[in-house]
């Protein structure tokens, strides 16, 4: 029976829980499940056990639900999930998590097809599900892992088409993932402001980071993606490179090197996490 594991990493010692809604705003409750109104006598929250701690003060929380728990249509139904910080829930608390969707669809195995099954969908119905589960309009799938998602993708594809890089610049990436630029996830840096003088065709690029509180210094090396104007890098690490780099917060620069120049070109914040899709 396949089982939904809810994760997040945030400041250790919370008290977090998941909450669960649907499009009609009803919240689910897990001593009766159902989806209604907020009631807190039916348990309309789960909490959520926190586990080893990641980085300086940070710490994983989990919380598993059955995905056939969730089942309320033979239809495909999208629910809303977050995660707050709250000992006492409120159905008020604020979401200290990015707000995620679910797609679930009654079906064998509970409310997931067997691997390779088309759950009886249309190719364009499955290829809407696949663009809801991945994109990435603020939602960081690295934070939703599930054997059922794993179960789906083996007939929709892989988790492609989110960019690890943030509005900030920033990375964010999945140890022992895959960033290839085939799937719409390599790591492209590019330059907010166009400069006109700027030319690094033919550049060699590098991207360094390592801790605050470490000397150790790792690279990863990359290629000129745009070199006029807006110039722009790209990164393709292999899963083999992410499994290299410990879960944990970096500091990165990137250097590139034309004509026995060195210019570093951008800075930020890589953030390396363990948790990914099972397999």
């Amino acid at each position: 029976m396949a089982m939904i594991d809810f994760k997040i990493t945030d400041d250790e010692g919370l008290d977090c829980y998941v909450r669960i809604w649907n499009a009609a705003g009803e919240f689910y409750h897990w001593s009766t499940q159902t989806f209604k109104a907020w009631n807190i006598n039916d348990q309309p929250y789960l909490m959520m056990d926190e586990l080893a701690v990641v980085g300086v003060g940070k710490s994983q929380y989990i919380a598993s639900v059955q995905a056939d728990d969730l089942n309320s249509s033979p239809e495909t139904m999208y629910y809303s999930w977050a995660v707050c910080d709250n000992g006492t829930p409120d159905q008020f608390d604020n979401p200290i998590s990015f707000v995620y969707e679910i797609p679930i669809t009654e079906g064998r195995e509970g409310a997931w097809a067997k691997p390779g099954d088309s759950m009886g969908l249309a190719d364009s119905v499955q290829t809407s599900i696949a663009s809801r589960v991945w994109t990435a309009t603020g939602r960081i799938i690295s934070g939703f892992a599930s054997t059922a998602i794993s179960q789906l993708t083996n007939k929709i594809g892989p988790a492609i088409g989110y960019s690890p890089v943030d509005k900030d610049g920033n990375i964010n990436l999945v140890c022992g993932d895959d960033y290839a630029a085939v799937d719409g996830r390599a790591i492209v840096l590019t330059h907010k402001v166009s400069n006109p003088d700027i030319d690094i065709t033919g550049a060699t690029v590098t991207l360094y980071y390592s801790k605050p509180t470490s000397e150790e210094v790792g690279t990863l090396t990359g290629v000129v993606h745009v070199p006029t104007g807006r110039v722009a890098v790209k990164f393709e690490p292999s899963k083999v490179q992410t499994a290299a780099i410990s879960p944990d917060y970096y500091g990165f620069v990137v250097v590139v090197r034309k004509d026995g120049r060195d210019l570093t070109t951008f800075e930020g914040k890589l953030t390396m996490t363990k948790y990914r899709l099972a397999a």
